[in-house]
């Protein structure tokens, strides 16, 4: 008989991530495309801004990069350092997804004018 442990996951990991590196300047064949495709996850990427509600409250609104639809508002959390806050705003928009997904890898982060926006694998 054969036993199977599990043994658990740190809540943040450095996990490991595939990607296709493409040579700058290079035109790709039909075949390069295809295959840089198969190295790479589906992601998400989500946009977050900074804003205050009616009461003067800081928030982070986030949703999908781009796009309006599926917006998540919470408190900005001002004991964080700003990116920390954003992020925590992304994982609230994220976790309110209901897509099946329990563990996301976050894999980039860029600012804009008025927030963040970071890209996470499943």
């Amino acid at each position: 008989m054969t036993t199977t442990t599990c043994q658990a996951r740190p809540v943040v990991d450095a996990g490991s991530q595939s990607a296709a590196l493409i040579t700058a300047g290079v035109e790709l064949t039909k075949g390069q495309l295809q295959d840089a495709l198969k190295l790479v996850q589906y992601s998400w990427t989500v946009e977050t801004r900074y804003g205050s509600n009616s009461k003067g409250s800081g928030t982070v609104t986030a949703c999908f990069a781009g796009g309006s639809k599926c917006r998540k508002t919470s408190r900005y959390n001002h004991e964080l350092q700003p990116m920390e806050a954003h992020l925590e705003g992304a994982m609230a928009f994220l976790n309110g997804l209901d897509n099946g997904c329990s563990v996301y890898r976050l894999v980039a982060v860029a600012s804009t004018e008025r927030g963040y926006v970071f890209t996470f694998c499943g």
